[in-house]
């Protein structure tokens, strides 16, 4: 505290002495504000800043687990041994489609040799428990010339039973 007899010299020394002070604060404010500034730029990355995702360092932000699934080892897919297609052993009905004519010749094809089945199992459901399958297998044919015929496959509502109604027959448009 200073007296009201206090010297020139006193005064003077005491100023001196504050503004010293007051510059070193300034200092030390000055550094603070650096350091603050240099740590927001240190966190900033793509997701809080404009910077591109290819800036971003992954050694300093933990990776995101997508899922908490263990990954099992294995590739993803049907595995190898594992059963084959989703068709019935035995279906209850079978019908056999046969092209009528080579598409190329126009000729029977009552002696030409077989070049494959395509199969397509239609799974219904009868008035009573259970599945009722018919498996439709299209036959392709090869004449003497060699062309290869397929019979046309029947449209997705004549596959239906006749219990479906008709607007469920037709199909979307």
């Amino acid at each position: 505290m200073i007296t009201p007899m206090a010297s020139s010299d006193t005064l003077l020394a005491r100023v001196d002495k504050l503004e010293a002070e007051c510059k070193a604060l300034r200092e030390e404010n000055n550094a603070l504000k650096k350091n603050d500034q240099l740590k927001r730029r240190l966190g900033q990355d793509s997701t809080n800043s404009s910077k591109p995702p290819s800036s971003d360092h992954s050694a300093t932000k933990p990776s995101v687990q997508r899922s908490l699934r263990k990954p099992s080892g294995r590739k993803p897919g049907k595995q190898p041994g594992s059963g084959g297609t989703a068709q019935a052993a035995a279906p209850g009905h079978t019908v056999d489609h046969y092209p009528p004519t080579c598409r190329g010749c126009q000729r029977d094809l009552d002696a030409a040799r077989p070049a494959g089945v395509r199969r397509c199992q239609v799974f219904d459901l009868p008035e009573p428990a259970g599945w009722e399958v018919t498996e439709h297998r299209y036959h392709r044919m090869r004449c003497a010339r060699g062309t290869t015929t397929v019979p046309t496959p029947c449209p997705e509502s004549a596959l239906l039973p006749p219990t479906v109604p008709g607007s469920a027959r037709r199909p979307p448009t």
